[in-house]
């Protein structure tokens, strides 16, 4: 997990670092220009390690508008991250028009500070569908400080 989470990383930095391609940099442009559109609502918990880059993972259920729910797991990687914590996320998905567009690689921004029992901070990530995961943070344990502008990103794949 350690590795995959330094290769998100890395790509993430090259990302950031060297700009994006054409291709990329138009369906972000696609996705900005979207209409945010409620879809559901997701639960998750998640466990961070981190040394400046930290590792993720963890689980949780979306629970779309219409009632549906289905669950997932997710992993990735944070540059600037430092500590161990256990996070319990709720946020808002939008614009998910299939339940297979959920899954895949999300790249965005976020940060939060957890000291034993509190954490505090959110997190925005979207994915190559223009779905988009805003998320916050409403409980925790452990004691991790995150830079809020380091990047990072996640692989979100169906729950067995």
């Amino acid at each position: 997990m350690f590795w995959k989470s330094l290769l998100l990383i890395g790509a993430v930095g090259a990302l950031t670092a060297i700009g994006t391609n054409q291709s990329y940099a138009q369906k972000t442009q696609t996705c900005g220009e979207r209409e945010l559109v409620k879809a559901g609502t997701i639960r998750a918990t998640g466990k961070t390690v981190g040394i400046l880059i930290g590792a993720r993972w963890g689980s949780g259920t979306v629970t779309l508008n219409n009632g549906e729910s289905f669950r997932f797991t997710f992993e990735g990687g944070k540059l600037l991250d430092i500590g161990i914590s256990e996070t319990d996320i709720f946020g808002v998905v939008y614009n998910l028009d299939k339940k297979e567009d959920f899954f895949g690689t999300y790249l965005g921004i976020g940060g939060g500070l957890t000291l034993v029992t509190k954490s505090l901070g959110g997190v925005s990530f979207t994915n190559g569908k223009c779905v988009v995961v805003n998320a916050k943070a409403v409980g925790g344990e452990g004691v991790r400080l995150t830079n809020p502008l380091g990047p990072g990103g996640i692989i979100v794949s169906p729950a067995n």
